[in-house]
Parts: structure tokens; C-alpha cells; sequence
């Protein structure tokens, strides 16, 4: 027996375990990808569906009231043809550019995969992909648009693999090639070749071929006509690979380089308008439905076609479409674009949306989603920021005067009247209806600048505000659509809730793809300052900058906006049902030409037309934006709605229920308020028009879910006797009037604004003249007036 030294077998064992723990870890490792694997195919998709192939398939547009408005067939631009209607040079040039060895493996190249490796290892960056056709088809169909990961590619080689075994190569050519895009919006072979030359996929030249097949590695940069000269040297890579591999003869590939290509012109593709009706909401619903469906994960039921239950009113869409199209026609010169957004005040939903005044389809630019800028329409932010601090009420005094504000750089910042002139001692309230700028710019001074942004962004602002003090009087650009979510808080007495489109979406089967929308209300602002807001809008319609909007039978509160030069003019306002948003200008920003050109002349118009023929076919019964208990305007005059009353007496709320209910429900309500809150009787909610009465969409949200739920229509506030409550405040409880002020000054912590504020005895600061209006500073904001709000 040989004798070894003990160093020998020393390392005979290292080796031994090394290669037992390397083993294992390999074991562990295969057994948790392939679990992962497993995870990630749990939900396999149905591969019937490339049986009955057909990309594009319809999607069933529906209004509030379930009733079906158009069909809109994505694949007017995608034209699916068997692969007898493809020539076979197009075929060849496809496989010897993409997958060269398609007709040998099963799904996967192993020789290909090891090639693309080498050869990114050697350019030291990603160059080639080593994914086969199959590999490419399961992509598109599947997985398109989500992350890549060693996990997705794992499950992409397990269904190629299954796709091999069920479907025949040609079978799966023929969907390869009717499924991936080639640029310039042309998805599939037919659609390719007629976009780029004219004619059908069977007709295409050798020539022809190549360059069509060159636009897969990056159909959206050659596919670019100004990246033309890119696009014919990748046709001359794919001449050669298809000589290589023996598709062509070195004659045909002669002919073929020396052959010049007749590109189509515009106008030779026969491409028609997807749809004429309604195009800005159903545009825009279509986007929405782009951001929507991939959190869903499932692909394959999408791609058979979808039905979007929608808020859409037929009738005021049609009514915003016509007022748009007369009010720019009689418009001063220079005003050539406009836009409407009506939403409903008591849940915001979307009733119409109107991007502009003519063809949408020869621009496709959507001014009522795209941002303007706001003008005088932002100040109402402004003086809700200094009511809410407690700074100002609407009858503290504002000094109208010559306003200059030195600037880093040496320069002097002096904002104007747009009368240019100055009325020295003026009201808050008359600040505001009449407009006047250097007041603005003095509250914001007074305030700061985070402070209105901060009210601004609560009320349903998204676009981007800079703390500058221009901001005061609207330097920012918003969207109309953005305004009429603002407005529509302000409506609904410091209730916010973002404005939304889109109630359902199902599998034309009728299985939920994406279930009912609950739109998510939520108290932001104390409605005692909301509503002394709206009383002085309410002044900018009756006496104020605003009066072209005034409507006959019903009340309108609102405010006007004027940017510089006067290329964007605002409306937006509201009644107790309906905020509408109203813009007009043009897309080059250039002046309007004429005298007075103002929001209040022309988008103000804009609005009143609208309004009075949507009532006119509405027949809904007028209320007030503001309910007052006397005609007097102090702050203490307002009514204040129960939650918020019973809040500041409410003790602390205990922790919270491990169930979850659904916003803004009775449940939620019953089982999380306080005492003195569960006392009060909630509003009854009714459901809208051409639904029945259990269709409530929060009715049966926290039951289990149903496999195919109806389309819920959403959900209205009513007062029971089939008219809309005229308070303000959407989901507020009965009003009841406010509390009276304490006998002695009372200084809260405002929490939210990192501010004291002082209430006084009689409605007057130290020192404030007796002859100044009643009506001093109300505690608002408190920390316990935010702990019981609707979430």
C-alpha cells in the first residue's frame, strides 16, 4: 500500500468537500431558478392563440351609461396576411438576418446564444442578441414592454420551447411576421410594405426585401426617413448574409446592391383616421388605457380585444365639440386652438373633454392634456394659501400700490394691473374679483411661496410650480384637464379627488381585466376656507372680470386668466354639478391680435355657451356653490360641515382596524369614525342615469370578487329627493352652522403649515380699525381636523 504524506490527503479532502459544497450550491441553484421558473409561468398564457392569430383586435368604447359608443380597431395600421401572401424573398431575407438557424433547433440556439456572447464579450458592450424568431415571437406576444431579466428569459426559452412543440415553423413565420413592428407605425410585413413601398408583401423585390427586413434590429431609428443612409447599409448587411448562407446567388446579389429603391410617397398607404368620433376623449382614454392594462400582466386577453367602460356623456361631449369649434371661429385673430374639460363635481369623473377646434387627426395634439400657461386662473391658490394660514380673511385690506422687488443680478421686479393703474386700499375679495395683480404678488410675499404651493399641489396641481414670485400671478403652465381636478376641490369644499375616465375594463368575454374604479375622495383643506374662497368666485362671475360667464338660472362661481400678450386665455369654473375648464390660444404662442382680448371675453364666453346648452339638456335643479346662512360675507357666516365640527371634539382615534374598507364607504365610515361622527346621517348615494340601484360601485367593494362584475356606473350625492345637494362639499355630511369664537384670543399649532394662529374675541386682530368688517380669523387646520378626514 502506498503511503501518501499527510499534506496529500489534506488536500484530497479540501477537493473532495469543495467539490460536495460546489455541487450542492449548483443543485440549490437549478432548483431555485427552476422554481422561479415555475413562478413566473404560473399564469401560462393560452398558445391556441396563434391558431387565430389576428393583431389588433377591437376595443369596445362605452359611455356612463354603459352604451357602446364606437369600436376602435387598433390594426388599421397592422394587416394580417398568411404567409402564401408574403414573398419568399422576404421570408429568406428574414431568417438569414434574425435567426439563421430557425429550421434546425427547437427554440433555442445554443450555437446562436454562445455566438451573440463572444461577440459582445469582443465589442464590450451589447451588440447582438442570440434570441430566436420563437424566442422574438414570445416576446411580442407575452411579455412585451416588461423588464428583462434572467428570470423573463428563462420563461421566454421554456413557452419557445412549447410554442416548437405544438406549431410548425411556418406557423410560427407566419405569426413572427405578422406581429413585430417596423418603424414609421407600420406593424407586420403587409402593413411594412405598403408603408414603405407602395405595395403588397407578395409583390416585394429582392431589394425591397433586404431593407424591410433590415428595420427589425431597430425598426424606430431606420425606420425614420431622415435616417435613410443608415437604413440602405443595414439592406446591403442583410444582401450579404442571405449570399452567405445561400439564399441568393452571387449574381442575384449584384443586381440587388446596384438596384436603386423607389420609396413610397405620403398619401400612397391609404391610411384612414382610426376614428372620427369624439377623438381628443377617446384618445386620451386609449393612453390611459396603455398605463392601465400592463399592471395586469395578462397579454393575451388584451390582445383579443378589450371593452372600456367609460364616464364619457355623449351629450356634453357633443355640446363641447360644437361650442368649441363656434367660440374659436368668432374668436379675435390669433386665437386659432381651444379646449373644454367638464368634470362631475361629485366624484370627478370626466363627462367631456375637448382638445381642440379642428381636425384632430392632422396634428394629434390634444390641448386640453397638454399644459398652458395659467395666467390670472392660479390665484385663487394664492389667496386659499393666506386664508388657510390664517394670514387674511376675504375683508382684511390690501394696499393696491407700486410693488418693487430687487432681484439677485441688480434688476427690480415690478408686476402691473392689467389696467395699469392702482386703487390703493382694496379688500381682499375685491383683490381677487377685479384681478388685481400686485395684490397677488403682495400675499405671496406676505405668505411665501411654499405655502401656495403646497395648496396648489393638495387641490390637484401636478405640473411642475416654481417658488418664484411670478407664480403668484399664474406663471406656470398646467393642463385644462389639470385645472378642472383643482377647481373641482374647490368645488366640492376641500374634498380632493383626481379627475378620471376610465370605470371598467373587460375581456370582450366578459371577464374583469381591470375591476371597478373607486375614485379616491379625500379631504385636503378646512371647508370654512374653501368656501369664503367661493363666495368671492362667485363675485368674479356676478361683478368682477368674469361676468361673460354668468348663467340665468343658476349660481357660477369662478375666475378668469390672462398670460402675457395674451396667448392663453382661461375660464374655469363651476355650478353645484359640473366644474369646466376652458382654455383658448394657439399652438405657436404668438399674440392675439384685437383689444380686450382677455379670458374674461372670450374663454368666459366659451364657458357660459357650454354650460347653458348642457343644461338645457340636463335638466338638473340650480343650487348654490356657496350655502350661506345670511347675506352677510364674514367668515363666521359660513356653514361648516359636520365632520369638521365634530372633529375638534372627537378624542383621539383609536388604532386602526386591521380590516380594510373601501374609501369614502359608509363601512369605512361606520366602523372608523368617532363617536360624535357616527351620530350624524351620511348622504345618500344614488346611482347615476340608465343604471340600477345596486350598482353602486362601492357597495360591494369589500366583498369577495366576483368573476365577471358588471360595469358599475359612479357614484352621485344626492338629497334624496332626486336633486343634488347644494352645499359644497361632496361628501360632507348635514351643515350645520359654525361654532361660535371664543370669549379670549386662542392660539393653535398648525401642524400642516408649521405655523401659529391666533383667534380673536370679536372677529378683530389688535389694533385693527372698528370699522373693518366682522369676521376675524377662524382656527382651522388643526392637527385633529386632518385625522378624521375622508380617505
Amino acid at each position: 500500500m502506498i503511503m501518501f504524506p499527510p499534506i496529500v490527503y489534506k488536500i484530497g479532502n479540501v477537493i473532495k468537500y469543495s467539490m460536495m459544497v460546489l455541487c450542492t450550491a449548483l443543485v440549490l441553484a437549478v432548483t431555485i431558478f427552476g422554481a422561479l421558473v415555475c413562478w413566473d409561468l404560473r399564469d401560462i398564457p393560452d398558445l391556441a392563440y396563434l391558431e387565430h392569430y389576428h393583431h389588433g383586435s377591437p376595443i369596445e368604447i362605452y359611455d356612463r351609461n354603459d352604451k357602446l359608443v364606437l369600436t376602435v380597431n387598433p390594426g388599421v395600421k397592422h394587416r394580417v396576411v398568411p404567409l402564401s401572401q408574403v414573398s419568399s424573398q422576404m421570408t429568406q431575407a428574414v431568417v438569414a438576418v434574425e435567426d439563421r438557424q430557425f429550421f434546425e433547433h427547437a427554440g433555442v440556439s445554443f450555437i446562436g446564444v454562445t455566438r451573440a456572447m463572444l461577440v459582445n464579450i469582443r465589442a464590450g458592450r451589447m451588440v447582438e442578441g442570440g434570441s430566436t424568431i420563437t424566442q422574438q415571437l414570445v416576446k411580442n406576444l407575452f411579455h412585451e414592454g416588461e423588464k428583462r431579466t434572467l428570470i423573463r428569459k428563462l420563461s421566454e426559452t421554456a413557452l419557445a420551447f412549447m410554442i416548437e412543440c405544438r406549431y410548425s415553423k411556418w406557423q410560427i413565420l407566419q405569426a413572427y411576421l405578422n406581429e413585430i413592428y417596423f418603424g414609421n407605425g407600420a406593424w407586420g410585413v403587409e402593413q411594412a410594405a405598403m408603408t414603405y413601398f407602395g405595395k403588397h408583401a407578395c409583390a416585394l423585390t429582392l431589394p425591397e426585401a433586404a431593407f424591410i427586413a433590415g428595420l427589425i434590429k431597430s425598426p424606430s431609428i431606420l425606420g425614420n426617413p431622415n435616417n435613410r443612409i443608415d437604413a440602405l447599409k443595414r439592406q446591403k448587411q442583410v444582401l450579404g448574409l442571405m449570399s452567405e448562407n445561400g439564399y441568393i446567388t452571387p449574381g442575384q446579389y449584384e443586381y440587388a446592391m446596384m438596384t436603386p429603391l423607389r420609396f413610397a410617397g405620403k398619401g400612397t398607404t391609404n391610411d384612414t383616421a382610426p376614428f372620427d368620433k369624439y377623438p381628443y376623449f377617446i384618445s386620451y382614454v386609449l393612453e390611459v388605457v396603455k398605463t392601465l392594462l400592463p399592471d395586469e400582466g395578462d397579454t393575451t386577453r388584451i390582445g383579443r380585444g378589450v371593452r372600456v367602460y367609460t364616464t364619457l356623456d355623449q351629450d356634453a361631449q357633443k355640446i363641447a365639440e360644437a361650442t368649441i369649434q363656434k367660440g374659436i371661429e368668432r374668436a379675435p385673430r390669433g386665437i386659432d386652438e381651444g379646449a373644454i374639460v367638464a368634470c362631475s363635481v361629485s366624484n370627478g369623473a370626466v363627462r367631456a373633454l375637448v382638445g381642440g377646434a379642428g381636425d384632430f387627426w392632422k396634428s394629434q395634439w390634444n390641448c386640453a392634456t397638454n399644459p398652458h400657461t395659467a395666467g390670472s386662473s392660479f390665484k385663487p391658490f394664492v389667496y386659499l394659501a393666506a386664508f388657510i394660514n390664517g394670514a387674511l380673511d376675504s375683508e382684511s385690506f390690501l394696499d393696491d400700490t407700486k410693488l418693487e422687488v430687487p432681484q439677485i443680478g441688480g434688476t427690480t421686479y415690478m408686476p402691473k394691473n392689467y389696467d395699469g393703474k392702482f386703487l390703493g386700499k382694496v379688500t381682499v375679495r375685491q383683490a381677487l374679483y377685479q384681478s388685481r395683480n400686485v395684490c397677488a404678488v403682495k400675499v405671496a410675499r406676505q405668505i411665501g411661496m411654499q405655502p401656495i404651493i403646497a395648496a396648489a399641489q393638495d387641490a390637484g396641481i401636478k405640473s411642475q410650480l416654481q417658488p418664484n414670485l411670478s407664480l403668484a400671478l399664474g406663471s406656470a403652465a398646467v393642463t385644462p384637464l389639470e385645472m378642472a381636478g383643482a377647481y373641482g376641490t374647490l368645488a366640492r369644499g376641500g374634498v380632493a379627488v383626481e379627475p378620471w375616465m376610465v370605470r371598467m375594463i373587460t375581456s370582450l368575454d366578459g371577464r374583469a381585466i381591470l375591476h371597478k374604479y373607486d375614485p379616491y375622495l379625500h379631504r385636503v383643506f378646512d371647508p370654512a376656507c374653501v368656501l369664503e374662497l367661493n363666495s368671492i368666485l362667485e363675485d368674479v362671475v356676478t361683478k368682477g372680470t368674469g361676468v361673460a360667464a354668468k348663467l340665468k338660472d343658476r349660481t357660477v362661481a369662478g375666475k378668469t386668466g390672462t398670460s402675457d400678450n395674451s396667448t392663453d386665455l382661461w375660464f374655469v369654473g363651476f355650478t353645484t354639478d359640473m366644474v369646466t375648464a376652458v382654455w383658448a390660444g394657439n399652438k405657436n404662442h404668438s399674440m392675439a391680435i384685437g383689444k380686450k382680448v382677455t379670458g374674461g371675453t372670450v374663454a368666459a364666453a366659451i364657458f357660459h355657451d357650454f354650460n347653458q346648452n348642457y343644461y338645457k339638456v340636463h335638466k338638473l335643479a340650480p343650487g348654490e356653490v356657496v350655502a350661506k346662512s345670511s347675506n352677510s360675507k364674514s367668515k363666521s357666516d359660513f356653514e361648516v360641515t359636520a365632520p369638521m365640527k365634530a372633529a375638534k371634539k372627537a378624542p383621539p382615534r383609536a388604532a386602526a382596524s386591521q380590516k380594510q374598507w373601501a374609501p369614502g364607504t359608509r363601512e369605512q365610515f361606520q366602523q372608523e369614525s368617532p363617536p360624535e361622527l357616527k351620530a350624524l346621517p351620511l348622504p345618500q348615494l344614488q346611482p347615476e342615469s340608465g343604471t340600477s340601484q345596486n350598482s353602486h360601485p362601492a357597495a360591494d367593494v369589500a366583498s369577495s370578487p366576483a368573476p365577471a362584475p358588471s360595469p358599475k356606473a359612479e357614484p352621485v350625492l344626492t338629497d334624496g329627493k332626486g336633486g343634488l345637494r347644494a352645499t359644497a362639499g361632496a361628501l360632507a355630511l348635514p351643515v350645520v352652522a359654525h361654532p361660535k369664537r371664543p370669549a379670549q384670543p386662542r392660539k393653535t399649532l398648525n401642524k400642516n403649515r408649521r405655523a401659529y394662529q391666533t383667534t380673536y374675541p370679536g372677529g378683530r386682530r389688535p389694533g385693527q380699525s372698528a370699522s373693518h368688517p366682522a369676521g376675524g380669523v377662524v382656527v382651522r387646520s388643526e392637527r385633529g381636523l386632518r385625522e378624521f378626514r375622508w380617505r
